[in-house]
């Protein structure tokens, strides 16, 4: 048992021997004003300083300057920008602000940009500024824009300014000439149609210049969905104003249509006639 202890006792020595020798007799000292680096066995300057040839000197800040993570080391406060290695104020013309960035300037509602320059946009009477591309302002509702003026809009009798409010259409039963409102003359068997300023013919009539003539509706025949013109029955087809029932040849059916046909399976059309079909 005290030889097994006595070879572990020296197998210890003999390893912490090694280990001492292994070891770098010395270590890298670091400059003033660093830290050692989080990643690796190098160095980094502390906060407010930058590596020059080895050693760590402090960055000089300008006036109106702070201490930044950017590549200089520094930044410009707001209303201030970088100018060689100072911070020169930003010249903010009148009728302008500072963006939300601080390092540039826009014009204020009212003005437009002239160069280096705000200028006043001038808004006519009756008139409005916008924020379009349309333009700088527009004219009230019951204006319209000529020239550079906003001069008011006559609406005549049976007349309304529309949803922009810088233009006027007719009531519902009147149509537009010129500068007037006229009524809508109906005809007989006529109704207003749905904008209000024309007319169309009931059911089963239709328009014939400034009147509604019935229609007249040949035998087998029905009043299409318009109800202003008509269609053959199924098994009937138009000719000019009759429907002529429609002749099947032998192995032949109506088609989808109803108003022509087809030949069954195994034929095909030829003429007025269904031939076998012989294949390749």
């Amino acid at each position: 048992m005290r030889t097994i202890l006595s070879w572990g006792i020296l197998a210890l020595a003999l390893l912490m021997g090694a280990t001492s020798l292994a070891a770098p007799s010395q270590v890298k000292e670091l400059p003033a004003n660093a830290h050692s680096s989080q990643f690796g066995d190098g160095w980094d300057c502390d906060w407010g300083y930058r590596a020059v040839e080895g050693a760590c000197v402090e960055i000089e800040i300008p006036p109106n300057g702070y201490l930044s993570p950017v590549s200089r080391g520094w930044d410009c406060h707001r209303g201030f920008e970088a100018v060689d290695d100072g911070c020169a104020a930003i010249e903010v013309p009148s009728g302008a602000f500072l963006n939300s960035a601080g390092r540039a300037w826009r014009c204020l509602r009212g003005f437009e940009r002239d160069g280096e320059a705000c200028i006043e946009i001038e808004v006519p009477p009756n008139a409005h500024l916008v924020d379009s591309h349309r333009g700088r302002w527009q004219c009230d509702r019951g204006y319209r824009g000529v020239r550079n003026t906003c001069q008011a809009i006559e609406v005549p009798a049976n007349g309304y300014l529309t949803g922009t409010g810088n233009d006027w259409e007719c009531e519902r039963g009147y149509r537009r000439a010129g500068t007037v409102c006229e009524v809508v003359t109906l005809p007989a068997r006529a109704f207003l149609d749905d904008r209000g300023d024309g007319w169309e013919c009931e059911r089963g009539y239709r328009t014939r210049g400034d009147a509604c003539e019935p229609l007249m509706l040949p035998a087998n025949a029905y009043l299409a969905i318009s109800g202003h013109d008509w269609k053959c029955e199924r098994g009937y087809r138009r000719d000019d104003a009759h429907c002529f029932a429609v002749e099947l040849p032998p192995n032949a059916h109506l088609s989808a249509s109803g108003n022509d046909w087809t030949c069954h399976p195994g034929y095909r059309r030829r003429g007025e006639e269904c031939v076998r079909y012989a294949g390749d």
